[in-house]
């Protein structure tokens, strides 16, 4: 099993008890048997910077198209991003292209409205 650890809490040179606790979980999972790969995908939150959210998920797109991974694990604030990526995937079937499932992620994430509803 390959999973991906998305977090915007982790031990950092700067301060490396913040996020103790996702350390020791992907510590735990990368000695069990069944674990090929458990990689971690930081997202630094505590920064002034709240764009570091959308460079993070522009990172979590080039992360899956380079390694399938089984299992994102999400963390903190992320758990809301990742919910919000698996509803655009439900109302994304039947699209042909990832193109379009990209863009009904950007429609819902970021609140955008996709226009008049045709009746």
């Amino acid at each position: 099993m390959r999973i991906l650890t998305l977090t915007n809490m982790y031990p950092t040179g700067e301060d490396p008890t913040f996020g103790t606790f996702v350390a020791d979980q992907v510590t735990a999972l990368r000695q069990d048997p069944r674990v090929e790969s458990c990689d971690v995908l930081y997202i630094n939150g505590r920064s002034s910077n709240r764009l570091n959210y959308f460079g993070g998920a522009a990172r979590l797109r080039r992360a899956l198209s380079r390694r399938p991974t089984d299992v994102v694990h999400a963390h903190g604030l992320l758990e809301g991003l990742n919910s919000l990526i698996q509803a655009a995937k439900r109302r994304a079937r039947g699209y042909r292209t990832n193109r379009n499932f990209i863009a009904m992620i950007y429609l819902i994430v970021g609140k955008l409205n996709a226009g008049p509803a045709i009746a």
